[in-house]
């Protein structure tokens, strides 16, 4: 009420009184997803009064704010309104929101905050959690976090947590949240609390095992074998690994080593010979922490004759997501011309997917790809994919049915002087891939995965596609993996089929 009234007697004043009034600046400032610091700078300040969610901030003279609209379209997860009169401006945030304020010479300075889980305050002894207030709750945490406002639901669902630690519904919600925050070791102690609770929640499980396999920092050596029919054999050894920090900052590396035996390639100028040699690469990418829906990834690419960059934006709304993705330059090594010789592939994409209720999958992506050899336009195409899938079973074996359009469309092909065929073997598909998975923990030491499919290509044939992998984890952080497969050779455009097998030691820390 006392806001109202300032601000009312305010705009009368400054009806009466326009044109002397001082230009005063709003800017702010996110301290990860705790944290907000709102800077009011260029007037010299008279009063503040916090009142609950809000700071009124009265100046010594008529004041002009100037990025008002901005700050609050952009922290709205922690700003409600932002009003103003003729001398005084009216923040309200978010009822959760703790405030400070401190004078500086040329204005104000507010820091607003949330409690973590770990500073959330307990629930009033004795005090019995209302069920139906409960599920209201989780069903207004549950909104927010899909349209956007995470940090509002997560808050939400920590005072949940707080005053019912048992329930499940919640603390499952709560793990998925704090993941998406980019914070997978608390994702990880959440699904341990619920895990103790019922031991044979198999999403938990499985959400649990894929965290500590795929956002856990990590570090991998494996060794693959890869025959292609009718053509070149491969031993590819390859060090990767993930290093990430509790700001949401990650780092993911690579470096490889090719050793190629191939019984014919045309060499740049015009010579058919054999070949028998080693070829390296390297990539390393960094992700920086997401910022609401938004997170940002650089990347360095390098292999014998090519270097290369690539920049991305990753958008995530909850139950889809958007990724757009430039690369330059980098190291393309689906032909064996692109690794002897130094293939490399400019990129632009934008992919997108779509998951509802954790039973069925939807995506879709479009690319334009530009490929070189040794710096030389080989040719341009146009690529575009589409796949579904189907959770079949809810319980072990999991079992899903997918389909997926994998297309590449070869606008032009440049030629060889030396030879007059294509400079490298760009070649049209359209492979239209059918295929059943399994998976199954058969104890609590060895998983297996299993697809069997077939995969038709409109412009070239078709091929059957096959893969089990086993995985068996004698300590907490060590996973020794088998894959064996076959899959049709797509990219080469072919009815060739490729046979592989791969050996890894996986650890994590």
């Amino acid at each position: 009420m006392r806001a109202l009234l300032v601000l009312l007697a305010g705009t009368l004043l400054w009806a009466t009184a326009a044109g002397a009034q001082t230009v005063l600046t709003v800017d702010a400032r996110p301290g990860g997803d705790t944290a907000l610091t709102v800077t009011l700078r260029g007037a010299a300040l008279d009063e503040v009064v916090i009142e609950g969610a809000e700071v009124i901030a009265r100046f010594a003279g008529g004041i002009t704010p100037e990025g008002v609209d901005r700050v609050a379209e952009a922290h709205g997860a922690w700003i409600e309104t932002i009003e103003y009169g003729f001398d005084q401006i009216v923040i309200r945030f978010a009822p959760e929101a703790r405030l400070l304020t401190e004078r500086t010479g040329d204005g104000l300075t507010i820091t607003a905050s949330r409690p973590t889980a770990d500073e959330a305050p307990p629930p009033p002894p004795g005090a019995a959690p209302d069920p139906q207030r409960v599920r209201l709750n989780y069903y207004r945490a549950l909104a927010l976090i899909e349209s956007g406002a995470v940090a509002d639901g997560r808050a939400i669902l920590v005072a949940q947590h707080r005053a019912d630690p048992r329930n499940i519904e919640v603390l499952l919600l709560l793990a998925r949240t704090e993941e998406r925050m980019g914070r997978p070791r608390r994702a990880v102690a959440l699904y341990d609390k619920a895990l103790a609770l019922d031991p044979e929640l198999p999403f938990a499980i499985r959400d649990r095992q894929r965290l500590a396999r795929d956002l856990a920092d990590t570090a991998r050596i494996s060794t693959r074998y890869q025959d292609v029919e009718n053509g070149e054999t491969q031993v590819i050894t390859t060090v990767d690994g993930q290093l990430s920090s509790r700001e949401g900052l990650s780092l993911e590396y690579l470096v490889e080593t090719r050793s190629v035996d191939a019984g014919a390639v045309t060499r740049r100028d015009g010579r058919v010979e054999l070949f028998e040699g080693d070829r390296q690469r390297g990539a390393a990418t960094i992700r920086l922490p997401r910022d609401g829906t938004l997170r940002l990834e650089s990347s360095l690419f390098a292999s014998n004759h090519v270097a290369g960059a690539g920049v991305g934006l990753d958008f995530d709304f909850g139950d889809s997501g958007v990724a757009v993705l430039a690369r330059w330059s980098e190291p393309n090594f689906n032909f064996v011309e692109g690794i002897i010789d130094g293939g490399a592939r400019d990129r632009v994409a934008v992919d997108w997917g779509w998951q509802y209720a954790d039973t069925v999958e939807f995506s879709a992506g479009g690319a334009l790809n530009r490929y070189t050899l040794d710096g030389d336009h080989a040719g341009s195409a146009v690529e575009l994919t589409l796949g579904a899938r189907r959770r079949l079973s809810q319980r072990w074996p999991i079992s899903t049915v997918g389909y997926r359009l994998d297309a590449e469309y070869v606008l032009n092909a440049q030629d060889n002087p030396a030879t007059g065929a294509d400079l490298l073997p760009l070649s049209s598909r359209e492979g239209h891939t059918l295929d059943v998975t399994v998976e199954r923990q058969f104890s609590g030491y060895v998983f297996g995965q299993a697809l069997a499919g077939y995969t038709y290509d409109r412009l070239n044939g078709g091929g059957p596609l096959a893969e089990v992998n086993l995985i068996y984890e004698p300590l907490v952080d060590l996973e020794i993996s088998t894959t064996l497969g076959t899959s049709l050779n797509e990219s080469r455009g072919t009815e060739n089929q490729l046979f592989y097998g791969t050996i890894s030691l996986r650890t994590r820390f």
